[in-house]
């Protein structure tokens, strides 16, 4: 870097002209710059990501959790209407179907009348004509 002088103050060339000389001076000591710092190689995950390795992350996450991507198979589908068969009476939307975490498939039901929700086993509901 050259001082360069200018109309009114002396600055560094190729720097901010608004910026006075002992000011920059002063700054790039305290620093100790030579340019911008360089930025923190990535982890090594990052860089297996980056090359490819989203596939292999997503096969190892599938592994170790199985129940997570396998499909539900119910008797009912979202929109289905149903009822209770058996004790109180309770006519309902299907709204959604999910698995425990011991892969026991659950409905839950919507009331027509009060929409109200409510947790299901699938042998509680029978299909409504």
């Amino acid at each position: 870097m050259r001082e360069v002088t200018g109309i009114g103050s002396r600055v560094i060339e190729g720097s901010n002209p608004f910026t006075p000389t002992k000011f920059k001076k002063e700054i790039m000591d305290k620093k100790n710059l030579k340019g911008t710092p360089r930025p923190e190689r990535p982890s090594q995950g990052i860089i297996d990501m980056m090359n490819g390795g989203w596939e292999k992350h997503v096969q190892e996450w599938e592994r170790q959790n199985p129940t997570s991507w396998d499909p539900i198979i119910s008797k009912f589908k979202i929109g289905d209407k149903a009822y209770k068969t058996k004790g109180y009476k309770f006519p309902c939307t299907i709204v959604s179907i999910f698995k425990t975490t011991k892969g026991e498939a659950r409905v839950v039901g919507e009331m027509d009348d009060y929409g109200l929700l409510h947790i299901f086993n699938e042998d509680q509901l029978e299909k409504s004509i």
